[in-house]
């Protein structure tokens, strides 16, 4: 559980750090990328959380 916390933090942090770019499939892509670790850590923190 405690990984996937990591990840979702991991994932929140780029969302905050990462620059807006100018082009839009890069700007899509590296938001995309990062929101995507946030949902799957806390998705799997939710999920071990019910398993256990």
């Amino acid at each position: 559980m405690v990984t996937y916390l990591v990840i979702s933090a991991m994932g929140l942090m780029l969302l905050m750090l990462i620059p807006d770019s100018q082009v839009r499939w890069q700007r899509l892509a590296s938001k995309g990328g990062a929101a995507m670790l946030f949902g799957l850590g806390v998705f799997g923190a939710a999920y071990s959380g019910m398993v256990a």
